[in-house]
């Protein structure tokens, strides 16, 4: 049935297509007049969909097993609780399609800079009213996001695509992180909620010093999956934060030809303090101040964690590689 146009049919629910060749076929998206095409629960297994239009369409619980969808456009259409076990959807537009409970396993895919529908409250409220599921809470919405994204990380270690799983996640943990945020960790931790007043103050703290850690250590580390990031936080660190505190502590002292010591706030002097703290030291450069002494124990503390933190991101990057 190649070139075929399928636009507005209503193929019955629970129909076995398996096997079919479907080849630039169009099934969708709805054209004035025309009903959405409802492919609910329809055995489609190891058919051909290459390029085909599946825009805007029900493939709730279908069996897309070993399915060829390369390069098919799926965006906007309901896809939960199928099964995509060896399917390849190389290519595919899956903007905006609802992915909660479908099954990935050894199924080739891309969705690097593409996050799913239920990431986006805006669009995900316009779908579901255009989807006829009316107003989902917003809880359900994180939830339903963080089971697709664990998912889609076991479906790309499953094919060996260490990129992609390290993308889905940092997307997992970032919506974990949203889970905690104050207008949502009421709804999340709905059996946590205190009904006493004066204990929701503790758990509002508690949820926002939470929320507060994951964001640090996102835009310090990117969760221990980005190099760069990592790069950057120890320079920063060294070449930025501490060279300040020292300033603020005090200054530097350095010893000159005669043995005698002078205090400096120079940024190069500070530069060289911050940094031999955090490798061996430098000879004649020396905090001035007891305060200056207890800000330096705390640099070389972050600047072993820093640097481990760095070779164990970097030897993960060679490892997946």
């Amino acid at each position: 049935m190649s070139g075929c146009d399928f636009v507005g049919s209503i193929l019955g629910v629970g129909q076995d297509m398996s096997q079919g060749t479907f080849e630039k076929c169009i099934f969708g998206p709805p054209r004035s007049g025309l009903r959405r095409l409802n492919l609910t629960k329809v055995n489609l297994s190891r058919s051909i969909l290459r390029d085909a239009i599946l825009e805007d369409i029900s493939l709730i619980d279908c069996n897309l097993e070993e399915t060829d969808l390369t390069n098919a456009n799926i965006s906007r259409s309901d896809c939960s609780g199928s099964a995509f076990t060896n399917a390849n959807l190389t290519g595919a537009d899956l903007r905006y399609t609802n992915l909660f409970g479908a099954r990935f396993d050894r199924t080739r895919l891309t969705l690097r800079k593409r996050p799913v529908l239920q990431e986006d409250s805006r669009a995900w409220k316009q779908w579901c009213h255009a989807h006829g599921y009316g107003d989902i809470a917003e809880s359900e919405r994180i939830e339903q996001a963080v089971a697709i994204y664990l998912e889609l990380k076991k479906n790309f270690r499953s094919i060996g695509s260490y990129s992609e799983a390290s993308w889905a996640y940092v997307q997992e943990r970032r919506m974990r992180r949203a889970q905690h945020s104050i207008p949502l960790a009421p709804q999340c931790f709905e059996l946590d909620y205190p009904s006493v007043l004066a204990k929701r103050i503790g758990f509002y703290i508690q949820h926002s010093l939470a929320w507060l850690a994951d964001f640090v250590i996102d835009i310090a580390t990117g969760y221990g999956e980005s190099l760069l990031r990592t790069m950057l936080t120890l320079i920063t660190t060294v070449c930025l934060v501490f060279p300040l505190l020292y300033l603020f502590a005090g200054g530097v002292r350095i010893s000159t030809n005669t043995g005698a010591y002078i205090i400096t706030n120079d940024y190069s002097h500070l530069f060289l303090l911050s940094l031999g703290s955090v490798l061996q030291g430098f000879p004649g450069v020396e905090v001035a101040t007891e305060i200056g002494r207890q800000v330096q124990m705390v640099e070389q503390f972050f600047g072993v964690m820093l640097i481990g933190l760095l070779g164990f991101v970097l030897g993960k990057r060679i490892n997946q590689s």
